[in-house]
């Protein structure tokens, strides 16, 4: 009987052995054994991938139970949905986010971005951002002053990265009473659409460049006034580049969703959900949000 092993080993640290085992006693020329110990370089090689691989999944669920869509919050005078799908079967962290939380009186901030990288990089991102945004918003009222400060602030933080971490915004303000004053400053964003009360569908272009790039950002910003049966609403990439066949769901796609004119933000917001996933066959190639507004009409 003969018996050979070897030690499984990657960048110093054994992961296991591999073991041969033969009836009959015999001894291993030079080329058995370079064939053995090159297998035994492949194997460990593809069990260190495979640990990896494991190890990331594990990551990767943690921080969607840890990372769960915040909850959108009431806003009188102001019906709220948002819609967070992610792309693949959903074990992957993705980098798109939203955010709304209250500032005061009847104001209320709302952010919503695509961060590059996926899994934990991308969750270490998007933590930046609205943790920043939040405090930003406790001393500064502007939303385009709150976008550059966030864009020095994410230089500050990817300054040391190896790989390059950006991110694409929209951040703004609603003022809601008798009326809605919406204020929306673009980092480098897909445009908010906007439908009028059975009027026209239209995409509200901002300039605005990547942040966490440029040291002088482009940021641009609209203001607007909401009245009763407008909607507005917000998305990420996700949304416009979902495809399938080689063709996008695209700004007319959305636009053709809002055209319908949908009396509610909820059914906006799951409307634009189930028309992408029509239109990829239920599979998304990224994962994708969506922030919706709409003034109730009044009887």
């Amino acid at each position: 009987m003969a018996l050979c092993a070897v030690p499984l080993e990657v960048q110093g640290q054994r992961l296991g052995a591999v073991r041969f085992s033969f009836r009959e006693a015999r001894l291993f020329d030079q080329d058995e054994r370079r064939f053995v110990l090159a297998l035994a370089g492949q194997t460990a090689q593809a069990l260190d991938r495979a640990q990896l691989q494991r190890a990331r999944i594990d990551v990767s669920r943690r921080l969607q139970r840890r990372l769960p869509p915040p909850r959108v919050p009431e806003i009188p005078g102001l019906a709220v949905a948002a819609i967070y799908h992610p792309f693949g079967d959903g074990i992957e962290v993705g980098g798109d986010f939203y955010d709304i939380w209250a500032i005061g009186g009847s104001r209320w901030a709302f952010a919503i971005g695509d961060a590059a990288e996926t899994g934990p990089e991308a969750a270490a991102l998007t933590a930046v951002v609205r943790h920043t945004l939040r405090a930003l918003t406790l001393t500064e009222p502007d939303p385009e002053r709150i976008m550059a400060m966030l864009n020095t602030a994410l230089l500050d933080a990817v300054a040391d990265a190896e790989t390059e971490r950006f991110c694409t915004a929209l951040f703004g303000i609603v003022t809601a009473g008798d009326d809605v004053e919406v204020v929306v400053a673009s980092g480098g964003h897909p445009s908010p659409v906007l439908r009028r009360a059975g009027g026209p569908t239209t995409s509200l272009l901002l300039a605005g460049s990547l942040l966490g790039v440029f040291p002088d950002p482009v940021v641009g910003s609209v203001r607007l006034r909401l009245e009763a049966g407008d909607t507005l609403m917000l998305l990420t990439d996700g949304v416009l580049e979902a495809r399938q066949d080689g063709r996008f769901f695209d700004m007319q796609g959305v636009e053709d969703i809002l055209a319908a004119g949908f009396h509610s933000a909820h059914a906006a917001a799951n409307g634009l959900e189930k028309a992408v996933l029509v239109h990829t066959g239920g599979v998304l190639n990224d994962d994708m949000a969506a922030v919706v507004f709409h003034v109730p009409e009044v009887g």
